[in-house]
């Protein structure tokens, strides 16, 4: 049931006009939901349905190579990979010496050579000289040095006279290959210089000094 809204008669549902004062009636509003009512959830949109994407990255760009061209890329990577193993393996070239026990000896090498110790012949001579002579001075004065681990590099070489001094700088290592002084209290520096003479006639050192 309804009433009309100017006299306030009651109407049935259905009726257009008032009986009562003739007022058209005013349209039934919809009911409002109740309150706590579920409510419909929208539908997710569709996923599109066009041609699958095509892949990305190497994987993708690797397939669609050509066997020449997979052929030429796997031999670049070889390439490299075996250098670097050449260069780690060898190490880079360097014009340093190491002191070994198993050493040149300077007065046999040095008559056998025809020539003496600061001729350009005999050039490797004269570094196996400084090697063992540095490490026979190596073994006597520092403590916790090795002999065998220090290295040693030629900085400059010269002649007086009939003599021929050799100047460089060496670096102390001890037996496990880490940096020492030299001295058991750790004292001074790994890194010292060296000057070692040689007669060039006998072919002899004739003094080693470390500093």
């Amino acid at each position: 049931m309804k009433y009309c809204t100017k006299c306030g008669a009651p109407m049935a549902d259905d009726d257009m006009y008032c009986a009562k004062c003739g007022a058209a009636s005013a349209p039934s509003q919809p009911s409002a939901p109740q309150a706590g009512a579920p409510q419909p959830m929208p539908s997710a949109p569709a996923a599109p349905t066009g041609p699958a994407q095509g892949g990305k990255g190497f994987g993708a760009k690797w397939k669609k190579m050509k066997p020449w061209q997979t052929g030429i890329l796997c031999g670049i990577v070889a390439f490299v990979v075996v250098t670097l193993v050449l260069v780690i393996g060898l190490g880079w070239p360097n014009d340093s010496y190491q002191p070994s026990s198993s050493g040149y000896s300077p007065s046999s090498g040095a008559a056998s050579s025809g020539g003496s110790a600061s001729s350009g012949g005999s050039a490797d001579i004269t570094k196996m000289q400084v090697a063992t002579a540095l490490r026979d001075v190596i073994g006597s004065k520092y403590d916790t040095a090795d002999p065998d681990s220090c290295r040693y590099d030629i900085n400059k070489q010269e002649e007086q006279g009939n003599y021929t001094y050799v100047y460089g700088s060496v670096t102390l290592y001890d037996k496990y290959g880490k940096l020492t002084t030299g001295w058991m209290d750790d004292s001074g520096t790994p890194y010292r210089s060296y000057t070692v003479k040689i007669n060039n006639s006998t072919g002899d050192v004739v003094s080693c000094e470390i500093k």
